[in-house]
């Protein structure tokens, strides 16, 4: 299938669903597949002009914001429940906490969740990254967007708490862009941690960073299902996670992971610190975590579950 950009003149060009709708019928394209509320505004308008299907994925909720932000996310997702509700043929969810607290904008719409998955191990290429510094420490990753809900702060706060008690060489890598880092650099300087915290920003080959960290922590105050988990799960390395949304479907305390209780910087601290000390807990969370992956998070069987939905809305009068 050739891919086609279509150029917007700002976010909602008015001349967008036609140009869209016409790519739409060059290619005969019978079903669209919307991400996000922008794609759901003009892609949507673009299917039904076009008398095309339409199938819509909710991959977390609404994040908060403050100030004009606020007011600017609540009128585009208006726009996009007000649409969608109209327009959409089916729905996925990538867990049941998100289909949960969004059902209710879908009443009469088919409803299905489908968790993300990842490639097959074997099918990711290797990548070659530069080596993190410095070398004899225990590595901690987290990764993701530097933002409130991703509870980087919180994750700060547990490594002030340890470092001191413990006597580990622990060190953080931050791997991603947000408006907060300013905001983590200063609580590092609170704290006296930052020699133990690297900011990386964003850096391709990801998994080639992944596989040199002896933990990843995501400390979010919610969550769909993170791509950085399944990665990290299929790289074997274990996750000290947050309690939350997809998180807590996937993952089971204890089995496959140590889930502690979101904003709780002392029950994170405790548990990073034993998953450091304990090196046969790491390796039997790690087997776990990989075997978990390729029984139930491998992208052939997300694939056969999404052309299910297409062919069903397709045939759907």
């Amino acid at each position: 299938m050739p891919i086609e950009v279509i150029r917007s003149a700002g976010k909602y060009d008015p001349t967008a669903p036609f140009r869209i709708g016409h790519a739409l019928r060059q290619h005969h394209v019978r079903v669209v597949h919307v991400h996000g509320y922008k794609a759901s505004i003009l892609g949507g308008v673009a299917a039904k002009l076009g008398g095309r299907k339409l199938v819509k994925t909710e991959h977390g909720r609404p994040e908060p914001f403050t100030g004009w932000g606020r007011l600017k996310m609540k009128m585009n997702f208006w726009m996009e429940g007000a649409i969608s509700q109209r327009l959409v043929d089916s729905v996925i969810f990538v867990s049941r906490d998100i289909q949960k607290s969004l059902k209710g904008h879908y009443p009469k719409t088919p409803q299905t969740v489908i968790y993300n998955a990842i490639r097959p191990r074997d099918a990711v290429a290797a990548d070659s990254v530069s080596r993190l510094e410095p070398e004899g420490v225990f590595r901690i990753g987290i990764v993701g967007r530097l933002t409130p809900i991703k509870g980087h702060d919180v994750l700060l706060r547990a490594l002030g708490r340890l470092e001191p008690q413990s006597g580990r060489k622990l060190h953080l890598y931050v791997f991603g862009e947000g408006h907060l880092e300013a905001a983590l650099r200063a609580r590092c300087r609170e704290q006296r941690i930052e020699d133990r915290v690297s900011f990386m920003g964003f850096r391709e080959g990801i998994h080639g960073y992944l596989r040199q960290l002896d933990i990843l922590a995501m400390p979010s105050f919610h969550e769909g299902i993170p791509y950085a988990a399944l990665e990290a799960m299929n790289l074997g390395i274990p996750l000290v996670a947050s309690d939350v949304g997809g998180l807590g479907e996937i993952l089971e305390n204890e089995a496959d992971a140590l889930l502690v209780p979101p904003g709780d910087e002392e029950a994170l601290a405790g548990a990073i610190e034993r998953i450091a000390s304990d090196a046969a807990l790491r390796i039997r969370l790690g087997r776990a975590a990989q075997t978990k992956v390729n029984d139930r998070f491998l992208a052939p069987h997300m694939v056969d579950r999404y052309l299910e939905v297409y062919r069903q809305a397709v045939t759907r009068a």
